[in-house]
């Protein structure tokens, strides 16, 4: 996708307006009372300016009544040994998604946890990364690690996806059924009750 475009930057643009207009406002991700909207990497852009991104917050103001939103890039628009260009200063949080072998970590406000990693069996895969999942222990350790980081501090949390080839797995699932996802609510509950 060629984000220098402006039929691509407006598509790119009204998709954040489109979600958050699904949803009704009790249930909007907020941080410091503004929706957050995240870009995953770059890897599927062919070209892009910073323009893209000042028409997404400026469409997004004025389709929510001056609404400023709260947008986290990944890193890699940014990087220069990675081709990015973009000012970190213009977006109010940066974060690099490490994946399911990491142990958790922090980028500014945005924290990164994962639930286990394996792409021993996959074709191609140089790296073979593998982080044991231990049936879902791994996954509430590093939920207890973020707790314990973020402490009072309001932040952004990332969880793994649903790559299942990947074994990255929060979704209910044969293989672990619904551990993930009691291990993340658990998580809430405990921020829930610590910020009461």
């Amino acid at each position: 996708v060629d984000l220098t475009q402006s039929d691509k930057m407006g598509m790119f643009a009204k998709t954040p307006i489109d979600f958050y207009s699904q949803l009704p406002s009790e249930m909007w991700a907020l941080l410091d009372n503004k929706p957050i909207i995240t870009t995953y990497s770059k890897e599927q852009t062919s070209n892009y300016s910073q323009e893209a991104f000042n028409l997404l917050r400026k469409n997004f103001q004025y389709h929510f009544g001056g609404l400023d939103p709260h947008i986290n890039i990944h890193g890699d628009w940014i990087n220069p040994i990675e081709g990015g260009t973009l000012d970190p200063k213009k977006f109010e949080g940066v974060y690099v998604y490490t994946g399911g072998y990491s142990v958790p970590e922090k980028f500014g406000n945005n924290y990164v946890v994962g639930t286990g990693f394996d792409e021993r069996k996959i074709p191609g895969r140089d790296l073979q990364r593998f982080r044991d999942h231990n049936n879902g222990e791994t996954f509430k350790t590093d939920l207890d690690t973020f707790l314990e980081m973020v402490a009072n501090k309001p932040g952004v949390l990332w969880v793994d996806w649903n790559e299942m080839h990947e074994g990255d797995v929060v979704a209910e699932s044969k293989e672990f059924g619904r551990i993930m996802i009691n291990h993340l609510k658990a998580a809430k509950d405990k921020w829930t009750k610590k910020r009461d």
